[in-house]
């Protein structure tokens, strides 16, 4: 580390403007948002690792999990995006009005996202799996099923080994919710 403030290195990858960079907390990676649109992965050398694609507008934040195994990405494009840290997109969440301004990580799988319709989101990732999808999915299709005229009889017991449960939490006032692709 250079301590009398002399430029380490400059790095290039993206096509537009960066609008974030931060460093994992464990100090060995670093990743970028661009208004083109991408998240670069990069190590601590500043060499490129891998280039995330998925958002349709500017990436306006980044912020990594706090074990350094995820990242959260914000966008114009009104979603906040997870990614492993391998690159692999795990969620979209979905709930804002307008472009996504900030995205950070908390405690215990939250993640928190501003915007520029003037309100911030509480995300509970920890309430996002496989087994909470199912109930919830079931949870919301079980009257469609058993009421649609057109649903076969068969189909109409799908959810019947799941639990129904309750609509997940949200703050107050947003529409929609966060779940796996």
């Amino acid at each position: 580390m250079d301590l009398d403030g002399e430029l380490l290195d400059t790095l290039q990858g993206h096509t537009d403007g960066v609008w974030e960079v931060t460093f994992s907390p464990d100090g060995q990676l670093m990743v970028t948002a661009s208004a083109d649109r991408t998240i670069i992965i990069w190590s601590r050398e500043g060499r490129p690792l891998s280039t995330l694609q998925g958002h349709t507008n500017l990436v306006s934040g980044v912020s990594f999990s706090p074990d350094s195994q995820a990242i959260a990405t914000s966008s114009n494009d009104k979603t906040v995006r997870i990614w492993s840290i391998d690159g692999q997109l795990l969620y979209t969440l979905k709930g804002h009005n307008k472009g996504v301004t900030s995205v950070s990580f908390g405690p215990k799988g939250r993640v928190a996202s501003a915007s520029a319709d003037g309100t911030v989101i509480l995300w509970d990732l920890a309430d996002v799996t496989l087994e909470n999808l199912l109930m919830h999915g079931c949870y919301w299709l079980s009257d469609y099923l058993q009421h649609n005229p057109y649903v076969s009889r068969g189909d109409r017991t799908l959810c019947e080994a799941t639990t129904p449960s309750p609509v997940p939490r949200r703050s107050p006032g947003n529409e929609g919710a966060g779940y796996p692709n």
